[in-house]
């Protein structure tokens, strides 16, 4: 999550080369998705001890879950300068998409490192998705591809 907390000269740098990126794709009549930050279990109370092992950590997610939930508003506020960057570019091209999950994994506008079930959905703060939950994004990226299919169809037909 370095992009995040970094400088703004570090920032605009991406932003450089994510416009460098995007022409590129648009040139070649590639798809370009820019995928934001997905929610990091525990943001609210900072860094947990990286030395820790896996299950450890994911233990430490479990126990803790109530206390590492936090308002979808705090994500958005701690990732803002990525996001501003991936809006950015996403308004330059129709062939570049930014895409943003997190409304959709922070149920309520609350994220919490559990799904619904129960289970954990990442194994640390990276985020990594959990094995247990490996395919929680899946109906979500199904959606993205079939919307930039029909996006390209729809495209192609004008031509």
């Amino acid at each position: 999550s370095w992009y995040c907390k970094s400088s703004s000269e570090k920032i605009n740098q991406l932003d450089v080369a994510i416009k460098a990126i995007s022409e590129v794709a648009d040139n070649k009549k590639l798809s370009l998705f820019l995928v934001d930050v997905l929610p990091i279990p525990c943001l609210n109370i900072g860094t947990i001890n990286n030395a820790l092992h896996l299950e450890e950590k994911k233990n430490f997610f479990v126990r803790n879950a109530s206390d590492c939930s936090y308002p979808l508003s705090e994500l958005k506020q701690f990732k803002m300068p990525l996001s501003d960057v991936y809006s950015r570019a996403s308004g330059m091209s129709s062939k570049v998409e930014y895409i943003d999950f997190s409304g959709s994994i922070c149920r309520d506008n609350i994220c919490d490192p559990l799904d619904k079930k129960g289970q954990l959905m990442f194994m640390d703060q990276s985020p990594h998705i959990a094995l247990e939950n490996m395919l929680f994004l899946k109906d979500m990226w199904k959606e993205v591809l079939l919307n930039s299919a029909n996006h390209y169809l729809h495209l192609k037909d004008r031509d």
